[in-house]
């Protein structure tokens, strides 16, 4: 079944075709993602590195190439079809989201830092082979292809700069995480987020119901009150009249 909207978008005659045929079933619409990313450019996030500091000039960072991935400004797209490079996809999926949904991120950095063989062979490129950084950051970058003529494959625009990292920092985040994972039972831990989460919605609902109730009341009482004074002023008036009509009669009854 074709969405409406796309229907009306077809050509008439498509349109036509498409009516006819559909109670064969003969095609489906089918789809990975609702709504596709990269219309207004592609995120991507650009890990790079850095020894220490030895001269005026400061921090000398050097870009991580992975193997599929945009990042590299000269280098083309790569076919890589019918593999695909899991932690590429992984970091595209990263650029969409932030470091606390992934969980992962840290870790990997953290592997980088400490020059991870197996984690080394994972990407395409790192100008710390023999030495690991001392520092990392994470770059999120929006690309976009280049116009004809240009040396380049890619243009890309800065987002967002991470603050420098440095794996003594980064080793106490993920030993923080580690130990209230271990200490916790895995479905606990899994379902303790959720749960909080869902707690916090719950009270902020019934507060918010509670406090909706004062103000009702609040009104209601506002209202009442000023019915009410409303009622004792007529109330007094009546009275204040009859007092003044008893009184007349007294005067002519003298």
């Amino acid at each position: 079944v074709i969405e409406k909207n796309t229907l009306q978008a077809l050509p008439g005659e498509l349109q036509n075709w498409y009516n006819k045929y559909e109670q064969y079933h003969i095609y489906n619409a089918y789809g990975l993602f609702r709504s596709m990313t990269g219309v207004d450019g592609r995120p991507e996030l650009i890990v790079e590195g850095a020894f220490e500091s030895t001269n005026s000039k400061g921090l000398q960072w050097k870009e991580y190439e992975f193997q599929a991935k945009p990042s590299i400004l000269s280098h083309s797209t790569t076919f890589v079809a019918p593999h695909q490079p899991r932690l590429d996809w992984q970091m595209w999926f990263a650029a969409l989201s932030n470091y606390q949904h992934e969980a992962w991120l840290a870790n990997f950095l953290y592997r980088l830092l400490t020059n991870q063989n197996e984690v080394l062979k994972l990407i395409k490129y790192s100008p710390f082979a023999n030495k690991p950084p001392k520092y990392l950051r994470v770059m999120l970058y929006r690309y976009n292809f280049t116009e004809l003529g240009s040396s380049n494959w890619w243009k890309h625009i800065l987002q967002i700069k991470s603050k420098t990292i440095e794996l003594s920092v980064l080793v106490i985040y993920l030993q923080a995480i580690h130990s209230f994972s271990d200490k916790m039972n895995p479905i606990l831990f899994t379902w303790f987020p959720v749960c909080f989460a869902f707690i916090i919605l719950i009270l902020k609902k019934c507060l918010c119901s509670t406090s909706n109730y004062y103000m009702k009341s609040r009104q209601s009482y506002q209202t009442n009150g000023h019915i009410f004074h409303q009622v004792s002023s007529l109330c007094l008036a009546l009275s204040n009249d009859n007092t003044h009509i008893q009184m007349e009669k007294c005067d002519e009854s003298n």
